[in-house]
Parts: structure tokens; C-alpha cells; sequence
């Protein structure tokens, strides 16, 4: 707008340095959690786990993230909606193609 904003003043911003702690941090919590739930095999897995980090840095990560934080409160509850038909993908040996088809309601 025309006049200046006084809220510029309270901006404060973090530094990169403090950023990258703030990643680090959070990837050694998220390896001691992994290796918590795997139990023994921490030795076998931590290699692996650190090329993984190397190659790309935050993608896989943030792609984990994004599978366990669910919108709302569909992370509390789990919602099962018996009305709500999966298609279930099937290869083509399995196909039924002598058997009756199933006519859709419009066709019925």
C-alpha cells in the first residue's frame, strides 16, 4: 500500500548456518528413531543410510514425511469407508474375458 509498513522492523532472520544445524539435528534424530525400530541391524543399515543422505540430500526424506503426516485428523483415526470400492489392478493372465460383464446402473 501507500504507507510503509512498521512490521520490517521485527523480522528477524535465521542464518544459513543455522539452518544447516537445524537439518543436521533433525536427520541424526531421524536415524536414531529408524534404528530404535530396527533394533540390531543399525551396523548393516548405517552405511547405506548415509550414501542416501549424500546423493539427495532432502527429497527422500521429504517424501517420508509426506507419507507419515496425513491431513487433519486422518493420522489419529483410521478411516475405513465401506462404501468406497479400491479398484484392485489386475495383470492380464488374471483377466476374465469369457466370463459375464458386469453391466454399470446407466446400462442396467
Amino acid at each position: 500500500g501507500r504507507k510503509g509498513g512498521h512490521k520490517g522492523r521485527a523480522r528477524q532472520y535465521t542464518s544459513p548456518e543455522e539452518i544447516d544445524a537445524q537439518l543436521q539435528a533433525e536427520k541424526q534424530k531421524a536415524r536414531e528413531e529408524e534404528e530404535q525400530e530396527e533394533g540390531g541391524e543399525g551396523a548393516t543399515g548405517d552405511p547405506k543410510k548415509e550414501k542416501k543422505s549424500l546423493d539427495s540430500d532432502e527429497s527422500d526424506e521429504d517424501d517420508e514425511d509426506y507419507q507419515q503426516k496425513r491431513k487433519g485428523v486422518e493420522g489419529l483415526i483410521d478411516i475405513e469407508n465401506p462404501n468406497r470400492v479400491i479398484q484392485t489392478t489386475k495383470k492380464v493372465t488374471q483377466l476374465d474375458l469369457d466370463g459375464p460383464k458386469e453391466l454399470s446402473r446407466r446400462e442396467r
